[in-house]
């Protein structure tokens, strides 16, 4: 994740060599770039339905720096609800995740509650972020609808029709994911998800983003393709569809992280500025809740 900060030099090249044409071989074309302070990255994703926090930890590269950023291991986090201190979160390299930092506690936070984290290194400005707890969400139903083909690439995918009431008081923002559980492991494994209802973006991690601008306060039914082949799982595997409830500063950085991937290689794409609510730095402090429907049960 931290590569997001690592930003290509190809259109400073193209630049550069533009300008060397256009004026000549006598011009001298003199490049001063700002130097870089480096700032913490944080990245955390909280699920707020008792789940175990973790967070990644890093810091900021410069324009043309030519390694992609360290994680942090001695960063101190303090996350708070109401100015008191949620409990300890401590450095542990030994999980097999991304994330560098776990707390020693579960979230079990009801909707509208504001969390708060800082994070503090001593090379470094602290870093700060807010986020309230988003409204519940849950799947209604979820119908096979047969095999359509990619509106990406043409391919063939199942299709599958999910209906999700809507709270029609708050402006709502939501993710989609497809998943297939181990019931023996309990490992998950996502699947890369489309769709033809043009509302619905690609976002990170094979997920599907979109917002309730469309049937605000209604009932109403997305369609979603997967690449997966529901009936040729095997027994002690199942077709997981997760719905998010997430923030509208979660929505924002991950279509900008998108667009930002999307203009990579391309020295005629506009600039992309990747959204961050971290204040002091960058990346991004989300919270969210979740529903789970199992396919076939």
């Amino acid at each position: 994740m931290l590569e997001i900060l690592h930003v290509s030099t190809s259109r400073l090249v193209l630049l550069v060599g533009m300008s060397l044409i256009l004026g000549g071989c006598e011009q001298v074309v003199d490049v001063r770039l700002p130097e870089h302070e480096p700032r913490l990255v944080l990245f955390a994703y909280l699920n707020t339905q008792g789940a175990i926090p973790k967070f990644t930890v890093g810091h900021s590269a410069g324009f043309i720096a030519d390694d992609v950023p360290e994680s942090i291991p001695t960063a101190d986090l303090v996350l708070s609800q109401n100015g008191t201190s949620l409990g300890e979160i401590n450095y542990a390299d030994d999980l097999n995740s991304p994330a560098e930092y776990e707390a020693a506690f579960s979230l079990d936070i009801p909707p509208n509650e504001m969390l708060r984290i800082e994070v503090s290194e001593a090379d470094y400005p602290t870093i700060t972020a807010e986020q309230t707890v988003p409204q519940d969400v849950w799947i209604q139903e979820v119908n096979y609808t047969g095999e359509d083909a990619d509106p990406e690439n043409g391919e063939i995918r199942e299709s599958f029709d999910i209906t999700i009431p809507d709270d029609g008081n708050v402006t709502n923002y939501y993710s989609i994911q497809v998943l297939t559980l181990d019931t023996i492991t309990g490992d998950y494994n996502q699947k890369k998800a489309t769709s033809p209802n043009t509302f619905l973006q690609r976002g990170i991690k094979k997920e599907l983003l979109f917002n309730d601008a469309a049937f605000n306060g209604n009932e109403y039914t997305v369609r979603v393709l997967a690449d997966v082949r529901h009936t040729d799982l095997p027994e002690h595997r199942i077709l997981v569809f997760r719905l998010n409830s997430i923030s509208e500063e979660r929505y924002r950085y991950a279509r900008t992280f998108r667009q930002y991937k999307e203009s990579q290689g391309n020295p005629f794409a506009e600039p992309v500025t990747i959204f961050t609510n971290i204040q002091g730095g960058y990346g991004v402090f989300s919270l969210e809740k979740r529903h789970e429907f199992i396919f076939g049960l």
